[in-house]
C-alpha cells in the first residue's frame, strides 16, 4: 500500500460522538408531534443516514412520508441552536491527530451531515487538534459519499493525492468512498454502526475497535 501522508475523517459516530445533542433533539421534536418513549438506541442508529432516516426510524414511517419530511426539517432547525453542547471528541481522537501533525499530515472531514450544520459542530469542538484543512459536508460537492468526489476535494485542499489518505469511517459509504478514490480505508468499528450491518463485509482495508488503534491501522 502507499505511504499514508493525510487524514480524513466522517465526522458523526468517528470523530466526534454527537449522539446526545443529535438524539435530545430527535426526541424533542418527535414529542412535539405526541411521539414520546422512544428508545435513544432507534435514532442513533440512524444519525450516519441523516435526519430524516432519525425521524423516520422513530415515528416507524417511511422517509417519504410528509410528516416524517416535515419533522426532520424542524430536527435540523433544532440542532442547528445547540449542535455541540454535548458533542465531544471520542477519547484518543486528538492523540492521533497530534501524531499525525507531528509527521507533517493533513487532516480534514468528510461528512454528509449538510455542511452548514458540520461547521457549527466543528466550531463547538474548538480548540480542535491542530493541522485541519477543510470541512467537506453534504452540498458541498454535487454528490454525497459514497461517491468520490469529496474525498477527491479532499485530496485537493489537503495537497496529497488520494492514494496517500487514509479515510476513517463507520459507515459502508465511507469505505465505498475510499475504495472509489483509491484512498486507504479503516472501518470505525466504535461508530454509530446499525445492529444489521456487518462491517467486516465493507471491503475496508483496515479496521479499528478503538480510536487508539488508528495508529497502528495507519501502518
Amino acid at each position: 500500500m502507499s505511504e499514508i501522508r493525510a487524514l480524513a475523517f466522517d465526522l458523526d459516530g468517528t470523530l466526534a460522538d454527537t449522539a446526545l445533542d443529535l438524539v435530545d433533539c430527535a426526541q424533542e421534536v418527535c414529542a412535539d408531534i405526541g411521539w414520546d418513549n422512544i428508545p435513544d438506541e432507534v435514532f442513533k442508529e440512524q444519525i450516519s443516514m441523516g435526519s430524516v432516516a432519525m425521524v423516520a426510524a422513530g415515528l416507524n414511517r417511511e422517509r417519504t412520508d410528509p410528516l416524517v419530511q416535515k419533522t426532520a426539517v424542524r430536527l435540523q432547525k433544532r440542532y442547528a441552536v445547540r449542535p455541540a453542547n454535548l458533542t465531544q471528541l471520542y477519547d484518543g481522537i486528538a492523540e492521533v491527530i497530534h501524531d499525525a501533525h507531528r509527521r507533517d499530515w493533513p487532516w480534514c472531514i468528510v461528512t454528509n451531515k449538510p455542511a452548514a450544520l458540520a461547521h457549527l459542530v466543528m466550531d463547538g469542538l474548538e480548540p480542535l487538534p491542530p493541522g485541519i484543512a477543510g470541512v467537506i459536508g453534504s452540498g458541498t460537492t454535487w454528490h454525497a459519499k459514497p461517491s468520490p468526489q469529496p474525498l477527491r476535494l479532499a485530496s485537493q485542499l489537503m495537497g496529497v493525492a488520494p492514494e496517500h489518505i487514509a479515510f476513517v469511517g463507520d459507515d459502508r459509504r465511507d469505505i465505498d468512498c475510499a475504495r472509489a478514490v483509491g484512498a486507504r480505508s479503516i472501518a470505525a468499528l466504535w461508530g454509530y454502526i446499525h445492529r444489521h450491518d456487518n462491517p467486516m463485509d465493507w471491503g475496508a482495508d483496515r479496521y479499528a475497535e478503538t480510536p487508539g488503534q488508528l495508529t497502528r491501522a495507519f501502518e
